[in-house]
C-alpha cells in the first residue's frame, strides 16, 4: 500500500471510484441472471455486459487448467525461495 501514500487526494479518489465500478460491473454481470432470473432486465444485462463478465462459465468449463496454472505458479514460487 505503498503506493497509496504517494498519491494525492484526488488520485485516491479517482483510483478507488475506478476500482468501485469494476467490482460493481463484475458483479451485476455474474449476479443479475441468477437473481433476477426470467426477467428483462437479466436478460439485457446477461446479452451486455454479463457476457463479458462471465466469471461462473468461465470457472467452470476451465477449473482444472486454472488449478494446473495455479499449481505451476506456486511451484515456480517454492522453487524460486527455495534457490
Amino acid at each position: 500500500m505503498k503506493f497509496l501514500k504517494s498519491m494525492s487526494k484526488a488520485a485516491k479518489i479517482r483510483f478507488f471510484v475506478t476500482v468501485g465500478v469494476i467490482v460493481l460491473l463484475i458483479l451485476v454481470g455474474t449476479l443479475v441472471p441468477i437473481l433476477f432470473a426470467g426477467t428483462t432486465f437479466a436478460n439485457i444485462i446477461d446479452n451486455s455486459i454479463g457476457k463479458f463478465f462471465n466469471v461462473w462459465d468461465f470457472i467452470s468449463n476451465n477449473y482444472v487448467t486454472l488449478i494446473e496454472s495455479l499449481a505451476i505458479i506456486i511451484f515456480i514460487w517454492i522453487i524460486q525461495k527455495v534457490l
